[in-house]
């Protein structure tokens, strides 16, 4: 009697109200898209900091020499203690999508066994743009007598204006993935590092590993971007280059020690591979069209199945200096020469027009400027089934395409860790960092955009586990995950449109963190989270979302809920960077330490209930029905309220949603 008489207060007040349909925010559509409408009430954060990751955004440059890419020619010669490479050609003057020259050189004449001409660069050391855009190459199949052992990589990053452009050089072994050192702009040699800016090496200064180099991304000669000029036009082309970036290694260091090696030279960013390669693609492999992939747009390239070598055997007995030495003070400024300085030591030059970009001087140029920032946190569920529970977190913001991480830090359940032990996966860097008192999470989920794909890992700390659960394409829709172990159809998906939100540093202002409307989704199985909401319980959820580089050991000032809170540094507070070794690693929960910058509480908290549950008291009663002839009538604003009365999904607070009531209230079991 009792449900029935529920029933008919409840249909009685729709009849009334049904004509009158409350919008509620839209139906989810799980794009990342105005997410404050579609999350209107569920806001747990706000950001108070500018961004020290990157402003998204775009300006224009006059009279500048415009972005372009290229590889002309390539120039290998050796002495008895270090090989050098020349390289005309061209990176971006200006900030670069990670446009990278990689250099893959096979050392000996028996590379290591477990190495073979498909490249396995999967496992990589170290992170940035030149990282990514090596790990673009895995899985490419090389000419079959070519097994690179070693990589270098270079690349630039810098200011819109290109008033603080960055040269960068990283070095890997390939047989284990390992980093020889990073470079970046060192102004000489030291035990362990190089030059990578004007590099006054006469000699070794001993024994230690020398990696050096320098590029002049002035160049405008070269190839064109004229796809309809043959190979012997470009060929002719690329002869007219003259500057471009020289390199230098150690030969002990490198373990270059056989006389002759070989040498294969490539332009790629973390998403796309160019047809820029040193030896050059066969002419019948020049792109045509808006496409710059002479194999197709996501399948890297079967050299082996090429016509031609994309690898250069050079003897290095052969290859001196015909003007030495080339390294001298000066020789790493505009006035460069590559082809003067290195002779007759030419190995290839290039037959194919640039699809990456034709530089050209005294032109507008319109820059888009990448970034990553947090603005605002969105947290709540839906518990559409009782196997079908999932939490939904939402951040305002965007995330460069670079491959940061964003971690989101879950505690919903006892038993997590205050202390970070986990090691699995992409924790390695969070290792003996502590929480907040209160805080204890169990599950990290790290996601990160690299060349516009989005992909996401799940981590148990507790066990200590790490899953892949898959990638998808930005922007996309639905958020489904594909090429991973995703049991339980966790769903994640970014809109990285967003320019607006806060302001990069050194802004002189913390900008609007509300403006931002677009960013990023993920729907997480509360059955993963340990969360069940059928016995009537209503669990707290505390969540942290922390912006970083790499495997987390370098942390930004993005965090949500903002660093400093209350303090009177933000929205100055810088990023964090690394544990300052030897100090203890970060510890959230001392508001005296890092100037202040964990002032204040670190994690959002949130309860979870059940759709139905209208008036917050963990049941589904009377209560709850009179609530929902409240919300129908218009009477009741909450929006947390009006939300979990939408009982069947439609963004609406209507006559549909009587029924899904009834039924959740006959289920239940009605608490008094």
């Amino acid at each position: 009697m009792m449900c029935r008489r529920f029933m008919s207060v409840v249909i009685g007040a729709t009849m009334a109200a049904v004509s009158l349909p409350t919008s509620l925010s839209r139906a989810v559509d799980k794009d990342g898209a105005d997410l404050p409408t579609e999350y209107a009430g569920f806001s747990a954060a706000v950001q108070n900091n500018k961004t020290g990751f990157g402003n998204a955004g775009t300006s224009t440059s006059n009279n500048e020499i415009t972005v372009g890419a290229e590889l002309d020619a390539l120039y290998v010669s050796a002495d008895s203690s270090d090989l050098y490479i020349g390289i005309t050609g061209n990176l971006p003057n200006k900030l670069a999508d990670s446009h990278s020259i990689i250099v893959l050189i096979q050392t000996t004449a028996s590379p290591p066994g477990n190495l073979s001409n498909v490249l396995n660069v999967n496992n990589l050391e170290g992170i940035g743009g030149g990282r990514d855009a090596l790990a673009r190459l895995h899985t490419m199949v090389c000419d079959a007598a070519f097994v690179p052992d070693k990589a270098i990589v270079f690349n630039r990053v810098g200011s819109s204006d290109g008033a603080n452009n960055t040269n960068y050089m990283d070095a890997w072994n390939l047989a284990d993935g390992s980093k020889y050192f990073y470079n970046a702009n060192h102004s000489s040699a030291t035990p362990g590092s190089g030059c990578v800016s004007s590099c006054p090496l006469l000699t070794d200064p001993g024994p230690e590993c020398i990696m050096s180099g320098w590029i002049d991304a002035t160049n405008t000669a070269g190839v064109t971007d004229v796809e309809a000029d043959d190979g012997a036009t470009q060929e002719a082309n690329a002869a007219t280059a003259v500057k471009g970036c020289r390199i230098r290694l150690s030969r002990n260091c490198f373990g270059i020690n056989d006389p002759i090696i070989k040498i294969m030279v490539v332009l790629a960013t973390p998403g796309a591979v160019s047809n820029q390669f040193l030896p050059p693609l066969a002419d019948g492999f020049d792109p045509t069209g808006t496409s710059c992939y002479p194999f197709g747009e996501v399948a890297l390239p079967d050299l082996d199945a090429m016509p031609g070598l994309q690898h250069a055997e050079v003897n290095l007995a052969n290859a001196p200096f015909d003007t030495a030495p080339n390294f001298a003070a000066g020789n790493g400024t505009g006035t460069d020469n590559i082809p003067l300085q290195w002779g007759a030591t030419l190995v290839a030059t290039q037959r194919l027009h640039t699809c990456f970009g034709n530089a050209v001087a005294g032109g507008t140029l319109t820059l888009t400027t990448g970034g990553s920032e947090l603005n605002q946190l969105f947290i709540r569920n839906a518990d559409v089934s009782p196997s079908g529970d999932y939490l939904h977190i939402a951040v305002t913001g965007n995330f460069e395409k670079n491959g940061n991480k964003v971690f989101i830090l879950i505690d919903s359940k006892a038993g997590g860790q205050n202390t970070i032990t986990a090691t699995a996966g992409y924790m390695a860097g969070w290792a003996g960092r502590k929480m907040d008192v209160g805080f204890e999470p169990d599950f990290a989920y790290v996601v990160n955009n690299s060349g516009n794909t989005l992909f996401a890992d799940g981590i148990d700390l507790v066990a200590d586990a790490s899953t892949f659960l898959g990638a998808s394409a930005v922007p996309s829709v639905g958020g489904e995950m594909s090429g991973g172990t995703n049991p339980n159809n966790n769903l994640f998906v970014l809109d990285n449109s967003n320019a607006a939100g806060v302001n990069g540093t050194p802004a002189a202002t913390l900008g609007d963190p509300l403006s931002a409307t677009t960013g990023f989704e993920a729907y997480i199985s509360m059955t993963e989270l340990g969360v069940d909401l059928s016995t009537g319980a209503c669990p707290e959820i505390k969540v942290m979302v922390m912006l970083a580089g790499g495997d987390g050991g370098y942390l930004s000032n993005q965090c949500l809920p903002g660093l400093n809170l209350g303090g009177v540094v933000a929205p100055n507070v810088p990023n964090l960077e690394a544990d300052n070794t030897p100090d203890p690693d970060f510890d959230f929960s001392d508001d005296a330490v890092e100037n202040g910058a964990f002032l204040g509480i670190q994690y959002a908290s949130y309860t979870a209930r059940r759709l139905g549950d209208l008036t917050g008291d963990c049941c589904i009663n009377s209560a709850d029905a009179t609530k929902l002839v409240e919300v129908l009538l218009g009477t009741e604003t909450d929006l947390q309220i009006k939300y979990r009365a939408d009982l069947n999904r439609d963004g609406k607070n209507d006559g549909h949603d009587v029924k899904p009531f009834v039924d959740r209230l006959i289920a239940t079991n009605p608490c008094s």
